[in-house]
């Protein structure tokens, strides 16, 4: 049986599809819903709130880096559920911020080696906060940026 064919049956089976050729699982209501439960059931939605509500003073570079690369994963279109889009913004913003603390911090008296370190870190994170605004569509660079050296070992 033809591609098209199964699309178009698979379409009248479930009109509320975005589109006939869009295959993704995250298509159907029912794997958003299971998505949305499996946010909130789970704690992952809360704890990201969490993240937000505190001082940025009082979030530290590897947790802010742990919530970036959660919603690098998972903030795409059609998988992340409707209605929590400004969770993704603020969090977003959030990071912003915290980048731009953290940034200043490179004013105090550290050894070269240290600068040259947080400098790495810095552009790590600027560059991880890149692929989360262009997942979530704020990014305003015309070209796309490659995947830091440090996700290497992630990925493999």
């Amino acid at each position: 049986m033809a591609l098209d064919t199964l699309l178009f049956r698979h379409t009248l089976k479930y009109p509320t599809m975005t589109a006939t050729n869009d295959l993704s699982p995250w298509a159907h209501p029912k794997a958003q819903a299971w998505f949305e439960t499996l946010l909130n059931r789970s704690g992952m939605l809360a704890e990201i709130e969490r993240f937000m509500e505190q001082p940025v003073d009082r979030i530290n570079v590897p947790e802010c880096r742990l919530v970036l690369m959660f919603l690098i994963i998972l903030a795409r279109p059609g998988i992340w559920p409707p209605g929590y889009e400004d969770t993704l913004n603020t969090a977003e913003e959030k990071v912003s911020e915290i980048i731009k603390q953290k940034q200043s911090m490179s004013n105090k008296k550290m050894t070269m080696a240290e600068h040259q370190k947080h400098g790495v870190l810095m552009d790590e994170i600027r560059q991880e906060l890149e692929i989360l605004r262009r997942r979530i569509g704020k990014s305003k660079l015309k070209t796309g940026v490659g995947q830091p050296s440090t996700w290497k070992n992630f990925w493999m």
